[in-house]
């Protein structure tokens, strides 16, 4: 926290004392480089100091230049932060449920819900009926779609939301890298396929299909 204050003050700072965009970029990189001197894009770590290692180790090869179109000027660096994967928080929660007794039915649709006197008595689904005294939606992107059933509009529209992943690679990235300028992200699985991420389309749809468009975007905003 306390380093990410420091550089947002610096920046703050430059930005004030320095009005011509050149002069900026100039004491921009006169940052910029000794971190990409700290890194091990020219020296393998075996060779640097040992005070160099932990830079290094939290300063991977990242091209901060740019290419002189898009180049990095500040970021936040967040050790204590964590990435979970998908599946796992849903078959973790659905491990806990089942064992205080929750019976989870897999593959099994609500096809409606059953109203009474103006209440949730249960739902329809493709095995049968089932009544209830509550009935909780937790369907994400399909929440407006079940409540529908109710006959409840909500103001909710759902957008698709796509992530890619490479072939497995060795380790080489450790956390979560994301810029909210090119609105993308990028991590690597255990299994070590880089995880690649943007925003969200304009679109509505429900389709679960992913596009070419999409991943096309999101590959040249990952090498940017």
């Amino acid at each position: 926290m306390l380093g990410t204050a420091s550089f947002a003050c610096m920046s703050m700072l430059l930005a004030a004392a320095v009005k011509e965009r050149e002069r900026f970029m100039g004491i921009g990189q006169l940052i910029m480089m000794p971190l990409f001197f700290a890194s091990s894009a020219l020296y393998p770590l075996s060779v640097m100091p040992g005070w160099l290692h932990l830079i290094a180790r939290i300063n991977p090869l990242v091209d901060l230049a740019a290419g002189g179109s898009l180049p990095v000027l500040g970021a936040s660096y967040h050790p204590p932060g964590a990435t979970a994967r998908h599946d796992s928080v849903v078959w973790g929660y659905a491990s806990a449920a089942s064992r205080l007794g929750v019976h989870v039915h897999e593959g099994t649709p609500v096809t409606a819900i059953t109203m009474d006197d103006g209440a949730c008595a249960g739902i329809e689904t493709s095995r049968g009926p089932v009544s209830a005294g509550a009935v909780v939606s937790a369907s994400a992107g399909w929440t407006s779609i079940v409540a529908g059933m109710a006959g409840l509009k909500l103001p909710i529209s759902t957008h698709p939301l796509q992530a890619f992943v490479t072939e497995p690679y060795r380790h080489v990235l450790d956390g979560l890298v994301s810029s909210m300028d090119l609105y993308v992200y990028i991590s690597q699985t255990a299994r070590g396929e880089l995880l690649v991420g943007a925003e969200i389309l304009p679109y509505n749809t429900y389709s679960t299909r992913s596009t070419f468009d999409f991943l096309s975007e999101a590959a040249k905003r990952s090498i940017q």
